[in-house]
């Protein structure tokens, strides 16, 4: 038998699964290395990356002809079947009739598939996070949750494994000018008389703003604008989607997505790029005011054009599970990348209660001092 150590021959098979060649076992990606390790015999097989397309991976595609018509090297034929229930479309193989959903839990079979082409991802953001460190951050967290019951730890067990899903982003670039009218707020003061409760007459300082129109224009570019392209996972897991370190892309590739899941985007690229519109929006806003000056600004109108629109597509890591308590299921998830986790958990009424009350009794022991 092939010492371990030794990196032995790997073949591809039709399933897009790597197979090992010392025992024909299904290799998976070792998070945080640039090795495959064979689920069965446990031997490790160094990534060949002589084929990793770099110049594909760091290329800009044309946003808006590209919504015209696709050329046909950027897309790819996929399967995807649909959840029911949380409308998450997840890639199947092609010899896998059912599986559960990685994000809600529920069955999904090949009857709600379909075939559809779309636009290949250029990128990944390979696993940094393992399972056994996403078990460690998971039983951290519960542990550390505020007003939670009280029997939680020992009740909120793992539903089912931590399933490891690459989730689609779109990359936007693009330039900016634009045109603005305002108002300049300056602070100026006065003094007035006034009695207080005693009748006694005191004076005071009065600030008041004095507004002159200002009007003018700024350009600004903008690079790596991350817009989720899943609609699978609520807003409220927003914060940790979108801390990528995006100097950690390799080139699209079958070796880092072994073993794992991958999510196809179901927000398409021309809806995707609205949230970027509004990202930006908000960012020439923040320059006009800075550009305003003043101690006050006000924004009457705004005239954006935008040019040299480019996206990339790629794809990025999470770890995702659920924990069941009293009945209900509650969803969790990890940055696969940089172990950020975030999730739904329960609360204890009881414990609200008790520091309410007991923030009350505090305010009006402090009120009753200070009287």
């Amino acid at each position: 038998m092939t010492d371990e150590t030794q990196d032995p021959k790997t073949v591809l098979t039709s399933q897009n699964q790597i197979k090992c060649k010392q025992c024909g076992g299904t290799l998976i990606f070792a998070p945080g290395t640039t090795t495959l390790q064979c689920e069965f015999c446990g031997c490790t097989n160094e990534i060949d990356t002589s084929n990793w397309d770099y110049e594909e991976m760091q290329a800009r595609h044309n946003f808006l002809a590209d919504l015209e018509q696709l050329p046909e090297a950027e897309t790819e034929e996929i399967h995807t079947v649909k959840c029911e229930c949380c409308g998450a479309e997840t890639t199947f193989e092609k010899n896998v009739v059912s599986a559960k959903c990685d994000f809600c839990g529920s069955p999904i079979t090949i009857s709600n598939g379909k075939t559809t082409k779309q636009i290949k991802p250029q990128g990944v953001i390979p696993f940094a996070i393992t399972q056994d460190t996403g078990r460690e951050k998971y039983t951290k967290w519960i542990n550390g949750l505020w007003f939670a019951p009280g029997d939680l730890k020992n009740s909120a067990s793992l539903e089912s494994g931590l399933s490891g899903v690459y989730i689609p982003y779109w990359l936007y670039y693009a330039n900016t000018f634009t045109k603005y009218k305002g108002q300049r707020g300056e602070y100026y003061y006065t003094e007035e008389e006034y009695k207080d409760s005693d009748g006694t007459v005191k004076r005071r300082r009065v600030q008041h703003t004095r507004w002159y129109p200002t009007s003018g224009s700024l350009e600004k570019k903008f690079s790596d604008i991350v817009i989720p392209a899943s609609s699978s996972l609520p807003s409220g897991y927003t914060s940790i989607l979108r801390k990528w370190k995006l100097d950690g892309i390799v080139p699209y590739n079958e070796q880092t997505l072994c073993g794992y899941k991958a999510e196809s985007y179901s927000i398409d690229l021309k809806d995707a790029y609205k949230d970027a519109q509004a990202i930006m929006k908000e960012q020439i806003e923040d320059a006009i005011e800075d550009k305003i000056g003043g101690d006050e600004q006000r924004i009457d109108k705004m005239d954006i054009s935008e040019s040299d629109i480019e996206y990339k597509h790629i794809l990025a890591p999470i770890w995702i599970s659920a924990f069941r308590y009293n009945g209900k299921s509650y969803r969790f998830l990890i940055n696969g990348q940089t172990g950020e986790i975030s999730g739904d958990r329960p609360y204890s009424t009881i414990k609200i209660i008790v520091a309410i009350l007991a923030a009350i009794a505090v305010i009006a022991f402090l009120v009753m001092v200070l009287s």
